[in-house]
């Protein structure tokens, strides 16, 4: 019986660890698209795409997953990327 409660506990233990991971992976790859979104305006373009690559590296998720993350980025700018009312500058921190 105790071997039945240990293997039970190590099952549930391993995949706690492996959704804190997934979890981590998720957050990196949600920070890798505000990352993405910055690098289109001209003041964060260098420190979005190095941010970019350090989430990459950190989330450990593939490059398919960052490029669809992209394209909804994209997608989504392309639908409501508006402006501000006294400035000519696009609004892509504020929808």
């Amino acid at each position: 019986m105790r071997s039945k409660f240990a293997i039970a506990l190590s099952i549930l233990s391993s995949s706690s660890i492996y959704a804190d991971d997934l979890s981590r992976a998720q957050e990196y790859l949600h920070n890798d698209g505000i990352a993405y979104c910055l690098s289109h305006s001209e003041i964060y373009t260098n420190e979005a795409n190095i941010a970019r690559d350090g989430y990459f590296q950190l989330g450990e998720h593939s490059h398919e997953a960052s490029k669809q993350v992209q394209n909804y980025i994209d997608q989504a700018l392309k639908e409501a990327l508006g402006s501000y009312q006294y400035s000519k500058e696009k609004a892509y921190l504020m929808r």
